[in-house]
C-alpha cells in the first residue's frame, strides 16, 4: 500500500471520528476511566506491602502501562480494520479490493484507524516512561521497542487468523471477541496466576510472555527460551495468516 493511499485512509478515519465525535468522546472518557481504575487497583493491592508475589509496586504499574500500550496500539491501528474485514467477508464485498493494484493483506490491516484509542495509547506511553525505574540505555530502548513490536504483532496476528477463518466458518466472528477476553484476562503479571494458567499462556499461547518481557528483564527472570518461543510463535502466526489470506 502506497504512502498516499495510507494518508487517504487516515483522512477518512479522521472524518469518521469527527462525524461520530459524541461516541468518540465517550470512548476516550471511558478508556481513561478504566486506566485510572487499574492504577487505583494497583495501589490497593500494594497498600500493605511494597512487594507482592515477587513484583514490586513500581514494576506492577510498569506492567500495566506496557499492557495498555500494546492493547491501545492494536486498537488504534487494527481493531477497526478487523471489524471492517469481518463485515466484508460475511457480506462478500472483497472482490473489489482483490482486483486493485495494492497488497490486499496490508490494505485491510490498516484499513481503518481508530483515533479515539490514540489518547489511551499516549497516556499509557507517558505512564510507562514515568514508572520506568532507571534512565534507559540505548540497548534498553532497543529491547523495549522489540518487546513492544513482538507483543503488538502477536495480538494482531492472532486476531487476523481468527478473522480470516470467516472465509470458511461464518460463526468464527465470535472467536475474535474470545481472543480479546483472553488478552484482558492476562492483564496482571504472570506471578499472579496459578501454574497451569502460566503454562497455558507462556508455553502454548505466549500472551503472558509477551506482556511480561519488560518486568521479567528488570527482575532478572527473563527466560531466553520464552523469548525465542514468542519470536517463533509470531513467525508461525504470520505464515499461517498469509496462507489463509491466499
Amino acid at each position: 500500500m502506497s504512502l498516499n493511499l495510507f494518508i487517504l485512509k487516515i483522512k477518512n478515519s479522521i472524518s469518521n471520528t469527527l462525524a461520530h465525535r459524541g461516541t468518540s468522546l465517550l470512548v476516550v472518557v471511558f478508556g481513561l476511566i478504566f486506566i485510572f481504575i487499574e492504577y487505583i487497583s494497583g495501589y490497593i493491592y500494594f497498600i500493605n506491602n511494597d512487594n507482592l508475589l515477587g513484583i514490586s509496586k513500581e514494576q506492577y504499574f510498569l506492567f500495566v502501562s506496557f499492557f495498555n500500550m500494546v492493547s491501545y496500539t492494536y486498537q488504534f491501528f487494527f481493531i477497526g480494520s478487523h471489524e471492517t474485514l469481518s463485515e466484508n467477508i460475511l457480506e462478500g464485498e472483497l472482490d473489489y479490493i482483490f482486483i486493485r493494484p495494492v497488497n490486499s493483506y496490508i490494505y485491510y490491516a490498516f484499513n481503518d484507524i481508530d483515533f479515539p484509542s490514540l489518547i489511551g495509547l499516549l497516556v499509557s506511553i507517558v505512564l510507562f516512561i514515568h514508572f520506568y525505574p532507571l534512565l534507559p540505555s540505548f540497548l534498553d530502548v532497543v529491547y523495549i521497542l522489540i518487546s513492544y513490536l513482538l507483543a503488538v504483532s502477536m495480538l494482531f496476528l492472532i486476531n487476523q487468523i481468527l478473522v480470516t477463518m470467516l472465509f470458511w466458518f461464518e460463526k468464527a466472528s465470535q472467536l475474535t471477541s474470545v481472543s480479546e477476553y483472553i488478552y484482558d484476562f492476562c492483564s496482571r503479571p504472570k506471578n499472579f496466576f496459578p501454574n497451569f494458567i502460566k503454562v497455558l499462556f507462556t508455553r502454548f499461547v505466549p500472551i503472558l510472555t509477551a506482556t511480561s518481557l519488560i518486568t521479567d528483564k528488570l527482575n532478572g527472570t527473563l527466560n531466553i527460551f520464552d523469548l525465542c518461543y514468542l519470536v517463533l510463535f509470531d513467525i508461525v502466526c504470520l505464515s499461517v495468516s498469509l496462507l489463509l489470506w491466499k
